[in-house]
């Protein structure tokens, strides 16, 4: 990877982590199965904006990166649940 495209891709990795840390909030508090039908939906919509020939691959891709996520974000659901929506998500 050339140093333009690495600074092309940390600029996009900024950019994501800076929207998840707005979104954050929103969530926090909330019963995990009302988080979980609100992010299907907002994946669902994200997919469903792609060509139909290439959703498969979006959905397998980004599933891979769900589950590397998880592993380095490992903590109880009950502790990000439980958590007061005034307390900031670390």
């Amino acid at each position: 990877m050339s140093p333009d495209e690495r600074t092309k891709a940390q600029v996009a990795i900024d950019a994501a982590e800076e929207l998840a840390t707005r979104c954050k909030p929103l969530l926090r508090g909330e019963p995990p199965e009302i988080v979980g039908v609100a992010l299907a939906e907002l994946v669902s919509l994200w997919i469903g904006g792609h060509h139909p020939v290439l959703r498969d691959g979006v959905r397998t891709r980004w599933w891979g990166l769900v589950n590397e996520l998880a592993r380095h974000n490992d903590q109880p659901l009950e502790a990000f649940e439980k958590r007061p929506k005034e307390e900031p998500l670390q």
